[in-house]
């Protein structure tokens, strides 16, 4: 079965979050290979190199743990891993078109070195610009340029700590030798913001070929970009989808995406992407905690071994649908 059907569009999705436009768009060379990106996704050749790649960055598939809970119900516990699919994604596209040298920003020690090992061995040219906490890991930053990375551990500082954001600015309108591409569907000019979200929603397509359809389906976010990945192969299924975000201190709109506050230090917040705030206002996805936080017993969740954002996500679910017997958690990067 093709990956990608024939007529795969890449709408940009933001929607109530600013129109269709974005800061990227200074930047012509997105527009400009949207439509050659959109024809190589339907083809046999983007699915052999997509598969020699995801080899790579994925080696194993990902562990599925099923759990039985208390009235003898089905917890299927996935790993946070749809951003492997499309690291994969994006590294099968630039060998396809003869790119040779990319660049990324990520606050994630395993996406840098996933991504590093993986040019390394494509033969790709990497820069990456990484938030404070992987800038700060001297040992990290070795490791990566040990990989023929070039590293830049001090811009994002000068930029709010936000890497996925200001990277592919950075990189590509300095240098047009250079593309940029995004870990995180919240920044997807390149070429547009629902590509990052449908190379990850590739990891959807194999969860739901490997579990099937579950009545409900939680996502506790740390990455808008995870959320989308999971909950597009099931968005129109007959099941329920929810997110459950962290406690929030503050959340505003910026003209292009939602950000949630879940903490005072910057590299502890998540920006969502535009695709799954558009699912959230369209009712489509269930939206459990975000600002309207509220204490929920995870006692029950305790001994299936959760971690604490997967226990919460799990009782607010089943406070919202009491009826299920199949529930989907997804768990922490993997």
């Amino acid at each position: 079965m093709a990956l990608f059907q024939q007529d795969i569009m890449l709408p940009k999705w933001f929607g109530d979050f600013g129109g269709d436009l974005s800061t990227g768009d200074l930047d012509e060379r997105p527009a400009r290979r949207a439509g050659e990106i959109q024809s190589l996704l339907p083809g046999a050749a983007f699915e052999e190199e997509f598969g020699r790649v995801l080899a790579l960055v994925r080696p194993q598939p990902p562990a599925v743990r099923r759990q039985t809970t208390a009235g003898g119900r089905t917890l299927l516990c996935v790993p946070d891993a749809a951003w492997k699919y499309n690291l994969a994604g994006q590294l099968a596209l630039a060998r396809l078109r003869g790119v040779r040298h990319l660049c990324a920003g990520t606050f994630r020690k395993e996406q840098a070195l996933a991504a590093a090992a993986a040019c390394e061995a494509l033969g790709l040219r990497l820069s990456l610009m990484l938030g404070r906490l992987p800038g700060a890991d001297e040992a990290l930053v070795r490791q990566l340029e040990q990989h023929g990375c070039e590293v830049d551990a001090q811009s994002c500082v000068q930029m709010f700590d936000l890497p996925h954001l200001y990277a592919p600015k950075l990189f590509s309108m300095e240098d047009p030798e250079v593309e940029a591409f995004p870990f995180a569907a919240n920044y997807g000019d390149y070429p547009a913001p629902a590509l990052a979200g449908a190379l990850a929603g590739l990891y959807g397509k194999w969860l739901r070929a490997r579990v099937g359809v579950p009545d409900v389906v939680a996502v506790p976010i740390a990455d808008g970009t995870g959320a989308v990945g999971v909950l597009s192969a099931y968005i129109d299924e007959p099941c329920r989808c929810a997110t459950v975000e962290r406690p929030i201190a503050q959340e505003y709109h910026n003209g292009e995406t939602l950000t949630t506050r879940a903490a005072d230090n910057e590299e502890d917040n998540t920006v969502i992407c535009p695709q799954l705030a558009h699912w959230w206002r369209s009712a489509r996805v269930l939206r459990l905690g975000c600002d309207r936080f509220r204490p929920v017993d995870t006692s029950g969740w305790a001994g299936l071994g959760l971690s604490g954002a997967a226990a919460r996500a799990a009782a607010l679910a089943d406070q919202a649908v009491p009826e299920w017997k199949t529930m989907m958690i997804v768990e922490g990067p993997a």
